[in-house]
């Protein structure tokens, strides 16, 4: 048996494999294209999977419960956050002294002291990100970053506790299903129940200057 979102998922990441060899493919025969002395004046072939539709049975076995959601930890979301600053800090190229970090993790320490703890994670986890990094927006001195940096690096810091912090969050319920085909034989028709599940393809594409402090490429839509 495996979860319902663990199996869809494997199948779209085969997709996904389907396509990177037929990209490595156009490649090997786009470098054979331009060495031939006929065929380099044709258009290297390459396609694409536009839209790529599943349809396969499974069966319903359970729900699985998710655990009990517990109150935030507060211990536990500090250390996440100072972690996504320090992380942030070292991607952006900005290099405070053991002073100022010491006294930017002494503002975390006494913002999260100050938190008052909804009853669920899952109520809070995003303001908690956000109120935090506003707290290091008002203390990060002004020689350390400014301008269009500060602001891409506070954007950078609130984005990536987000993250953080909803990993926090209580597990999903997960379904258990049946998917292997001789299982599935053994199973009277009204025990299926059928899957349709269209995908479209979207391209994305590495954008920007690698040399760029901070690291100025970004992994964009094509």
């Amino acid at each position: 048996m495996a979860n319902l979102g663990d199996y869809i998922g494997q199948l779209m990441a085969e997709i996904t494999l389907a396509r990177l060899q037929a990209d490595l493919e156009a490649v090997r025969l786009a470098d054979y294209y331009a060495n031939h002395p006929l065929l380099k004046a044709f258009p290297v072939p390459r396609f694409r999977l536009p839209d790529v539709t599943l349809d396969f049975p499974v069966a319903i076995t359970g729900v699985q419960s998710p655990r009990d959601g517990k109150p935030l930890d507060v211990a536990e979301a500090r250390r996440v956050f100072r972690a996504a600053l320090d992380e942030e800090l070292d991607e952006c190229g900005v290099k405070p002294t053991v002073a100022e970090r010491k006294q930017l993790h002494a503002v975390i320490d006494r913002r999260f002291r100050a938190l008052k703890v909804p009853s669920l994670v899952s109520t809070s986890s995003v303001s908690v990100a956000d109120e935090a990094t506003n707290a290091i927006e008002a203390a990060l001195p002004q020689k350390l970053i400014a301008g269009q940096e500060r602001a891409q690096f506070i954007d950078g810091l609130r984005n990536r506790s987000r993250v953080a912090m909803l990993r926090l969050l209580p597990s999903p319920s997960r379904v258990r299903v049946i998917t292997s085909t001789a299982d599935l034989r053994e199973l009277p028709p009204q025990a299926l129940m059928r899957l349709q599940l269209t995908i479209t393809e979207q391209g994305v594409e590495w954008r920007g200057d690698s040399s760029a402090k901070g690291g100025g490429r970004k992994l964009l839509p094509e």
